[in-house]
């Protein structure tokens, strides 16, 4: 009895493995990355946005000739699934109103290799992995992006990088400079208008951060303290920037949202247009 229990229970759990193993794969910033590589901005500039939603990837658009070049182009990592236009836009799903979009799924056994832990040559490599986990937690991304420059010369520095979408996205991090002069820099993006300041002078902070870089001359002189004095001192800055550039965001999404709406000077208003008056 026993022996026949314990068979049922191995081949229910065969089962089980099997219709996990073809349940449909999440799409996650890895994904939505795969595709921002193959949609360079200089080569489909009417594209709006990448958004990851369950097993699904929408790519939303605003120039209809560029829908088989888009669809082209992604097919050759993802399977093309559906597409419309505003006027039938799935809802419920942040980003995706007010413009064309075009739907793709995982292909079959897809297999997506996972985004490398960030390595570090500077600083201890659990003290960075802190520091990714403070930054995630402030800008609200799983995802965030570190770089390190070390040139022969001592010059280099550090970066944090975050993408929102392919419009939206921000940085912070640190410049050295051969004469000494180095430069901190915290910023975010929305539709190429800059929140925060490149070229922040670590002399002109106030007490008791004024010049804390005064000690530092080459990206040798760096430590696990510097950096985590960086990320501090630049933390309120970093709040402020995303919180413009999302305000920025909403507007625009608004802005879409009342011309598409049809709610009296919209899309469905334009003089000209098929159905117009109705």
């Amino acid at each position: 009895m026993n022996m026949i229990k314990t068979t049922k229970m191995k081949k229910l759990k065969d089962i089980l493995n099997e219709v996990l193993s073809e349940a449909p794969k999440k799409m996650t910033k890895v994904h939505v990355k795969q595709v921002q590589k193959l949609l360079k901005p200089n080569m489909f500039k009417s594209v709006e946005n990448i958004i990851p939603h369950k097993d699904i990837l929408f790519v939303t658009y605003t120039n209809y000739r560029d829908r088989a070049k888009i669809i082209k182009q992604v097919e050759k990592l993802y399977k093309y699934d559906n597409d419309g236009r505003s006027t039938n836009a799935p809802r419920g799903i942040m980003g995706l109103g007010g413009t064309n979009w075009i739907a793709f799924t995982t292909r079959h056994n897809e297999s997506v290799n996972e985004a490398k832990q960030p390595q570090t040559k500077i600083f201890d490599q659990g003290a960075l992995n802190d520091s990714l986990k403070q930054i995630k937690k402030l800008v609200g991304i799983e995802e965030v992006e570190y770089d390190e420059f070390r040139f022969a010369n001592g010059t280099g520095g550090f970066s944090f990088k975050w993408e929102h979408g392919i419009k939206h996205f921000g940085s912070l991090g640190l410049s050295l400079r051969q004469d000494g002069n180095h430069m901190l820099y915290a910023s975010s993006m929305y539709n190429g208008k800059r929140f925060g300041d490149e070229k922040i002078d670590p002399k002109r902070l106030s007490t008791p951060n004024k010049d804390f870089l005064r000690h530092i001359r080459t990206w040798r002189d760096l430590d696990n303290l510097t950096m985590q004095t960086i990320i501090t001192v630049l933390s309120k800055d970093v709040i402020k920037n995303e919180a413009a550039a999302n305000k920025a965001f909403e507007q625009d999404r608004k802005a879409q949202s009342d011309f598409y709406s049809g709610g009296g000077k919209g899309y469905f208003k334009q003089k000209g247009r098929i159905g117009y008056g109705l």
